[in-house]
């Protein structure tokens, strides 16, 4: 039955952003912007998404504690089987599987990959928060942007609560956090504190200041390449915008993508997209045309490359 409720809710909602993509659109309009693409700057724009992705690769494998920390190789592969996964399955049940495939291809355990994942979303919430704040003198009204800050702000303050409290008391909170575990699943208490304990080993990283400085450098790298590639293919559509408008369509698609919504987001990549572009004055065909060239840009090579990773995973493990 809740299956069936998640279901109808991601239905309704990529219904509803995707009316909200296409209202007052000409799609023949659209198909022939497409079509007339400039294919180099789409390439461009390729290439240096694959920049962005490997620098991620090697940000995430920095979230590991250094004694157990997987060899760069088996870090890509299980985030590329992560972003496979988010791209065909409803509520970013990537992140599960690339937590699942790290401790298959290096000796991790769960808990501590899980808790790098926290980790990972802790620095992006807190690098999109101080990239908006100084990109806002350059960027046109955007209405909404008071709201997310606001709401980003909330979430770091929380994740750097729960940071603090670690550091101040140990694995005491995660195994609080983790007690149900022996109740719920009937698993042994050792192993509900060895799990506490590797959850909390997980966030060595943001205790350890040259670590937090390094992880926190190639996140801001990461977004700014993320945002390059969205910004290179504006050029292939002729529409002039400067770079901040990359970024911001970045960020948009980001926040977007914690709405419950279908497989690779559908319908909400490209209502937010086309938020994002209504602050430049880019409406209707052009905003669209736009938003689904982009969102193929960052869900294909997901897939082939995804392919490839859980092919070599199952060779490797």
């Amino acid at each position: 039955m809740k299956r069936a409720l998640w279901a109808a809710l991601w239905l309704a909602v990529t219904v509803a952003c995707g009316a909200y993509a296409v209202r007052g659109v000409d799609l023949g309009e659209v198909r022939r912007a497409i079509a007339q693409a400039d294919i180099g700057w789409l390439a461009a724009s390729l290439g240096v998404l694959v920049v962005a992705i490997a620098v991620r690769s090697l940000r995430w494998q920095f979230l590991f504690p250094p004694s157990d920390r997987p060899g760069y190789v088996a870090a890509s592969i299980a985030l590329l089987i992560g972003y496979f996964f988010n791209n065909v399955l409803p509520a970013r049940a990537g992140e599960a599987a690339r937590v699942l495939a790290v401790a298959r291809l290096a000796p991790v355990s769960r808990a501590t990959a899980g808790g790098t994942v926290l980790v990972e979303r802790a620095y992006d919430l807190l690098v999109v928060v101080v990239l908006l704040l100084v990109l806002v003198p350059w960027l046109p009204p955007v209405s909404w942007l008071p709201e997310a800050l606001t709401l980003l702000a909330i979430l770091v303050a929380l994740l750097v609560t729960g940071v603090l409290a670690l550091r101040r008391f140990g694995d005491k909170p995660a195994r609080l956090l983790l007690s149900p575990l022996t109740r719920l699943s009937r698993l042994p208490p050792a192993r509900v504190d060895l799990a506490a304990s590797n959850l909390t080993a997980a966030f060595t990283t943001a205790r350890t200041p040259r670590l937090a400085a390094i992880s926190l450098f190639l996140t801001a790298l990461s977004w700014v390449l993320l945002g390059f590639s969205f910004w290179l293919v504006m050029p292939a559509f002729d529409l002039g915008l400067p770079f901040g408008a990359g970024l911001l369509a970045a960020f948009a698609t980001a926040l977007g993508s914690v709405i419950p919504s279908g497989p690779a987001g559908i319908g909400v990549f490209e209502a937010t997209t086309v938020v994002a572009l209504s602050a430049y004055g880019v409406e209707g065909s052009a905003a669209l045309t736009y938003a689904l060239v982009v969102h193929a840009l960052n869900f294909l090579p997901f897939l082939v490359a995804g392919g490839i990773a859980l092919l070599l995973s199952a060779r490797t493990a």
